[in-house]
């Protein structure tokens, strides 16, 4: 009987492995094909959310300058970068991500991609350094 037991202990998750692994490999075909579908038409649209998304950097610097107060650019003009690139990481680079749909796909960070920027993050960053050079009228990052 003590056999039994013990060799039940690694007989039944194998057989759980052996018989639930198909499944799981449909499953995520099936996820796979939903989530392309979903990113080629997200890549395609100008608004997500009631939400314009840049096609390019320069459209990007074009709506921060729109929705931006001439004061509060003036004052992120006037910041080191490095400060600027460090303490709107959280405010403003949450702000790119999350409406200029970085992490789900958009025309936008499609065009970072193809920059070489694959991370949400990064991209931010990269928008944030690049947006202050170009106020400051220096070369982009």
């Amino acid at each position: 009987m003590n056999w039994y037991l013990t060799n039940l202990f690694w007989i039944l998750p194998l057989v759980f492995c052996i018989t639930h692994t198909p499944l799981k490999a449909q499953v995520n075909e099936e996820f796979e094909k939903a989530f392309e579908e979903e990113y080629e038409w997200r890549v395609k649209q100008t608004h997500i959310n009631g939400v314009y998304i840049p096609a390019d950097l320069d459209e990007a610097f074009d709506e921060l300058k729109r929705l931006s107060e001439p004061a509060g650019l003036e004052k992120f003009k006037a910041a080191e970068e490095i400060s600027v690139a460090r303490n709107l990481h959280f405010g403003l680079g949450k702000w790119i991500i999350i409406n200029w749909s970085l992490y789900e796909g958009s025309r936008f960070s499609k065009h970072l991609k193809d920059k070489g920027l694959s991370f949400p993050d990064d991209m931010a960053n990269f928008v944030i350094r690049s947006f202050h050079r170009h106020l400051n009228d220096r070369d982009r990052v």
